[in-house]
């Protein structure tokens, strides 16, 4: 998704090999849109602004902008995590530009339930239902925060090589995936104890790690290729 002051900012689904639009949604002057988060329990996209303080919801069936919430400044929503279990109709947010808060939002009606300060530059967040943690990648800080996913409280960090990005979390094997950008390496993290279960020297320039754990594998590219990771043998 993408904005100009003249054009649309759009969202496309496509069929599950890739090959075809089979809808899109589009209106003018929205934001421009940094995160997106599923969410089953009502059928919609959650949509981060990435330089505004601001979340839209879309629905899909009808495609139509059902909801808006405006958040206090500083704040821009770089990733979303949707909650589940302990957190379920909660969703977590973080900014990379502007703000320096954790944030935990009610879905249903969107309202800003709580708000901690974390610290800012952060790229991703997840959120683990059964140790009830949410983690985000602090990317000048080299390390993933963690926060009590009931009152937001910080908890010890986890130290990882420079520029951390990328997180990917299998909750039925208590992993969690974290990328360095700058030191080429990923690590496999335990969620409930912190323990660095392994380092995985892939090469620099991991943005993202796709996760199936129901198949046991995670992929992710780096400067070095692409690389498949089975979850049981990190």
């Amino acid at each position: 998704a993408r904005h100009t002051r003249d054009v649309y900012v759009g969202v496309v689904s496509l069929d599950a090999g890739g090959r075809s639009v089979l809808e899109s949604w589009g209106q003018p002057h929205l934001c421009w849109i940094g995160s997106l988060a599923w969410d089953p329990a009502v059928g919609g996209l959650w949509l981060g602004c990435e330089y505004e303080p601001r979340l839209h919801f879309l629905g899909i069936d009808p495609w139509e902008l059902r909801a808006t919430l405006e958040l206090p400044p500083p704040a821009d929503l770089s990733a979303l995590a949707l909650g589940t279990g302990p957190a379920a109709g909660r969703l977590f947010a973080v900014s990379f530009w502007h703000g320096q808060d954790l944030l935990r939002i009610r879905t249903d009606p969107p309202v800003l339930e709580a708000r901690a300060a974390l610290g800012g530059a952060a790229y991703d967040v997840v959120y683990d239902p059964t140790v009830d943690r949410v983690f985000v990648s602090a990317y000048l800080e080299s390390r993933v925060r963690v926060a009590s996913g009931v009152d937001l409280a910080a908890l010890p960090s986890i130290p990882t090589g420079l520029g951390t990005r990328a997180l990917a979390l299998d909750p039925e094997r208590g992993l969690l995936l974290a990328s360095s950008v700058y030191d080429g390496v990923v690590l496999a993290v335990d969620t409930a104890s912190g323990e660095i279960l392994a380092r995985l020297p892939v090469g620099g320039h991991v943005k993202d790690i796709a996760l199936d754990a129901e198949a046991g594998l995670a992929w992710f590219t780096s400067r070095c290729g692409l690389f498949e990771l089975e979850l049981g043998r990190v």
